[in-house]
């Protein structure tokens, strides 16, 4: 999002960012045509403060409400490692005061974040979960404590290209994980994730 000779700080977060940031995100939309839902990421944010990170959330609610989207941003609020303490105190922060109609996705590829996912549940945001695809029974956990909770989906993620070199691995991922994304589902609008 820079021209050319532009730094990375040039353009941090200024009119110019945020104007170049939707022109991109409204081509996604022509391309994509989401119906409901528009995943900005923003998870491990390395260079904004906690203020600017806030601000930078609050900015791209703003800016996809205003294209009847709902924004689902990443949660990093499970992290337990010490270096990743920057980033769970900035979704804590965020989450304390971000509006409650944006849709928190909580990861954790390890363990099953219980408290983190009643916590932000209790904030008031909706909430789904990204257990990883690697144990079946941490997708179990996790989708249970979503289910207590009131959480609304799951996202199963791998962290490789979609692309033709990669199609059978994932086809394959989605057979061997998928069943544990939806076993057990409960048939009623408040329990389906």
């Amino acid at each position: 999002m820079r021209a050319p000779g532009e730094q990375w700080f040039t353009h941090f977060d200024d009119d110019c960012y945020w104007t170049t940031a939707f022109e991109v995100i409204d081509e996604v939309i022509a391309a994509c045509r989401p119906a409901r839902y528009f995943h900005v990421g923003m998870d491990e944010d390395h260079e904004r403060s906690y203020s600017q990170y806030v601000k930078a959330l609050k900015v791209l609610r703003t800016g996809l409400r205003k294209r009847g989207l709902t924004m689902v941003a990443w949660s990093d609020s499970a992290l337990d490692y010490a270096s990743g303490n920057i980033y769970r105190e900035k979704s804590e922060t965020a989450e304390d005061l971000l509006p409650r109609d944006t849709v928190r996705l909580l990861w954790e590829y390890r363990r099953v974040p219980a408290a983190e996912v009643h916590r932000i549940r209790r904030l008031g945001h909706e909430l789904w979960g990204a257990p990883g695809a690697r144990d079946r029974e941490q997708v179990l956990g996790f989708k249970r404590a979503l289910l207590r909770a009131g959480g609304t989906g799951m996202v199963m993620t791998r962290w490789v290209k979609c692309n033709a070199e990669n199609r059978d691995m994932l086809l394959e991922l989605i057979r061997a994980m998928g069943p544990g994304y939806c076993e057990g589902r409960s048939e009623t609008q408040s329990e389906r994730p």
